[in-house]
């Protein structure tokens, strides 16, 4: 009863005084454990310490975990401490379970159960029953023994009202259904659970698990937006306690959900940090899908190079994964069958030993029998004999019922050399069908670089087009454009020819009426032939104007050449020197684009106009500045002439640009320049703009395509 007490007082010491050792940091808190087993006296104390030993390294995965519970669990059974081996045995059933061994894994794990279910500890065997679920969901993905062994543990810790083993049970279940798309509705009733008692209990890192479980049955149900928000909270718990392959597990859902919705950017950076903390914790199985979706994203992405590496990555991971999955299956079934063969003997032993005491038992009897009469004797003799039939007749039952069973036994090693014999052939079957995905690959290669070359001289063919027909539009529009012109001038000048042409020539008609021919020194005849004379000279010029303009509208001088701006303007101002001193005018040059490819007798001609209407127009009262700047706006040459003079009225145009229109009349001139002008740009294809002012002054501006 001391022993019990002193050991108990142990684990209590233990459990209250490392942890506050813990909190100077996982090494010191191992060392100390360390130097406290090396130091302790008592076996029992050794049993305990090993015991919270193996809690760090169950979550470190250190292999001195497999080494001291080995030893842990021998010191127990010399010692006959059957709960510390059964506590032992659990913790390396789950160690073993981390590393993917799963065959030792479920020995251990029912080595506990047994012992628990011997020692009634109802949490023990809830614990085993657990870490048997765990086993067969993520080891062995036998799903139907997952549930079963869930569902025991459920029941007890339920019963038992254990916190932390309904919420961890329950997240499980859950899982499960969300992998295998089972009963959703439920699986939302268990894994709220979960979250709640995680909340209500502040425990974070199953919380983490629990958000991520969430997340997987909402993608199961297709609700994208949902499943990505959970992963996303389970992650962001998870950097925090530094779990990095449950965060590539969870990265490899979040990848699969982002190529579902065509965020190929996004799903490529999720699944490469996959691919990163997968390496770092060695999580193969995770690995192997973080390569099949990189190889999927690739593909889509026509980088067929970067996609076949990365799916002959996966395919080689799957392999050994599969190997390692089947020789654990296998290995779990020899271990059923060494179970079971293990129970058959010792049936047999008890069974044996209960006859053994039975004859002791007959012996004695006999013996005693020997003081009483012979007739008792005797009676005790035809007894003993008929027992030992009975015995033998039943001994004999017994070595049929062995050895038919060892006939089953023999059977199911014969099943498993067939299994491993149908392993064998899959395997052969998969690499046959691995070249032949290799071979087809090549060919979809070829077929790809085939289509996409097609697709590029289609491609070009059709810009080819496009560009002629947009070439040919264009040139339709520009001749539509200039038909409508030439129309428009048709009229102007049939209503010029009908009033400038036909004033003059009424003038003429008129005054060779009145003409006396009898007296042509008649000092009256003189000044009629004067009059004839000026309306001839303004016939002349009006007919001089037209031909000017109809020279320019059949681009009869548009020989285009490199102009030099700069030079051009500065001839200009040297013509007008005069006229320019006269009107004590100021000039400022900006000339940002000091050559141009153009028409130079337009430009010179458009310069010579703006600026003589600038001086011509100025304001009698302030001296005249005129700005003459150059720039590029988009794919124009803009030419702008602005002054102080008295400014034009905006509202109509073609009183502005109008053929022999004058916006001011007490200076002399006929109202050809600024029409001029504007058709000289015109046959540029260009346009003028003015913005004015009256009184204060005109801005010209002229545009001209590059």
């Amino acid at each position: 009863m001391c022993k019990v007490l002193k050991c108990i007082f142990l684990y209590l010491l233990a459990a209250i005084y490392l942890p506050f050792k813990f909190a100077w940091g996982q090494k010191s808190y191992v060392d100390s454990l360390e130097i406290a087993l090396h130091n302790a006296q008592n076996d029992t104390n050794k049993v305990l310490i090993i015991s919270k030993l193996l809690e760090i390294y169950l979550i470190s995965g250190d292999e001195k975990g497999e080494q001291i519970s080995e030893q842990g669990i021998l010191l127990s059974r010399k010692l006959g401490f059957n709960r510390g081996e059964m506590l032992l045995s659990r913790q390396l059933g789950e160690f073993y379970q981390r590393q993917g061994k799963y065959a030792q894994s479920v020995f251990y794990t029912n080595n506990s159960l047994q012992i628990a279910e011997n020692l009634q500890d109802l949490v023990s065997i809830a614990d085993a029953y657990f870490t048997l679920a765990i086993i067969y969901t993520d080891g062995l993905k036998q799903y139907n023994l997952a549930i079963f062994y869930a569902l025991e543990a459920l029941q007890i810790y339920e019963k038992q009202n254990h916190q932390d083993g309904k919420a961890n049970t329950y997240n499980l279940i859950a899982w499960v259904y969300g992998m295998t798309n089972q009963h959703l509705d439920l699986a939302h009733i268990y894994i709220d659970k979960a979250i709640r008692i995680a909340q209500r209990t502040k425990e974070k890192k199953f919380l983490a698990y629990y958000w991520g479980t969430k997340g997987l049955i909402y993608k199961t149900e297709n609700q994208l937006d949902s499943a990505i928000f959970y992963f996303q909270k389970a992650n962001q718990d998870l950097e925090k306690i530094n779990d990095k392959a449950i965060i590539a597990y969870f990265n490899i859902f979040l990848g699969e959900i982002y190529l579902q919705q065509a965020k190929d950017k996004e799903a490529l950076r999720i699944y490469q940090q996959a691919v990163q903390y997968g390496t770092e914790a060695e999580a193969q199985d995770f690995l192997k899908d973080a390569y099949l979706g990189l190889s999927k994203i690739y593909a889509s992405q026509n980088q067929y190079d970067k996609a076949y590496d990365y799916q002959k990555l996966h395919l080689q991971i799957k392999d050994s994964i599969f190997n390692w999955t089947t020789s654990q299956r296998l290995a779990v079934i020899q271990q059923e069958y060494e179970n079971e063969k293990q129970k058959v003997q010792i049936a047999l032993l008890e069974k044996e030993k209960q006859l053994i005491q039975e004859e002791k038992r007959t012996y004695i009897i006999s013996f005693l029998g020997g003081l009483f009469t012979a007739i008792i004797v005797l009676f005790l003799v035809v007894h003993n004999s008929r027992q030992k039939a009975k015995a033998n007749m039943l001994l004999q039952a017994k070595n049929k019922e062995i050895e038919a069973q060892n006939e089953e036994l023999r059977q199911s090693k014969e099943e498993i050399e067939a299994q491993n014999e149908e392993l064998h052939q899959s395997r052969e079957e998969i690499q046959m069908q691995r070249d032949l995905v290799a071979q087809q690959n090549l060919q979809l290669i070829e077929a790809q670089n085939t289509i996409i070359s097609q697709s590029e001289q289609i491609k070009q063919r059709n810009i080819y087009l496009e560009k002629i027909v947009e070439e040919r539009t264009q040139e339709l529009k520009f001749t539509v454009q200039d038909l409508l012109k030439h129309i428009q001038d048709l009229e102007q000048f049939s209503f010029i020819i009908s009033h400038n042409l036909r004033a003059p020539v009424a003038r003429i008609q008129g005054l060779i009426n009145i003409f006396n021919q009898e007296k042509i020194e008649d000092n009256f005849n003189k000044q009629v032939l004067t009059h004839i004379f000026q309306s001839a000279q303004s016939l002349d010029t009006v007919i001089s104007d037209l031909t000017e303009i109809i020279s320019i509208r059949k681009s009869l001088n548009t020989n285009k050449e490199f102009v030099n701006i700069n030079e051009l303007v500065e001839n200009e101002l040297a013509s007008l020197d005069n006229a320019l001193k006269q009107a004590d005018a100021f000039v400022e040059k900006k000339l940002n684009v000091s050559a141009f490819y153009s028409v130079k007798a337009y430009l010179q001609s458009i310069i010579h106009h703006l600026l003589s209407n600038a001086i011509k127009y100025k304001y009698p009262h302030r001296p005249l500045r005129i700005l003459i700047t150059t720039s590029m706006k988009e794919n124009y040459f803009c030419l702008s002439v602005q002054d102080n003079g008295l400014g034009v009225d905006t509202s109509d145009p073609y009183k502005i640009f109008g053929l022999y229109q004058r916006m001011h009349t007490h200076v002399e001139g006929k109202g050809f320049g600024l029409f001029l002008v504007k058709t000289q740009i015109e046959a540029m294809r260009g346009r003028i703009e003015v913005e004015s002012i009256i009184n204060q002054g005109s801005t010209f501006k002229v545009f001209l395509p590059v």
